[in-house]
């Protein structure tokens, strides 16, 4: 949805909310106490940026999913998968 926001719960996320504006999506989204923030252009081969913070711990940033955690990787697979990049 160009311009538009939408808002997607369920699925093990509690809160995830994704904006396309001009070619551009930031998606942020909360499950439990981890908190993951993506953002990049929806076509191209611009790398996102990646950003999770679960709790106190240190945040991880990233512009790969390949450099994403194991065990935070299906979570910004499935994120990245809602706005289509090819």
């Amino acid at each position: 949805r160009p311009g538009g926001r939408m808002v997607i719960g369920g699925a093990g996320a509690t809160t995830t909310a994704v904006t396309i504006t001009n070619g551009r999506f930031a998606i942020k989204s909360r499950n439990n106490d981890v908190t993951y923030e993506i953002e990049g252009a929806v076509t191209g081969d611009e790398k996102p940026k990646i950003v999770i913070r679960d709790g106190d711990k240190k945040p991880i940033e990233a512009d790969e999913l390949k450099n994403v955690p194991d065990e935070y990787r299906p979570m910004v697979e499935k994120l990245l998968a809602s706005v289509r990049r090819p």
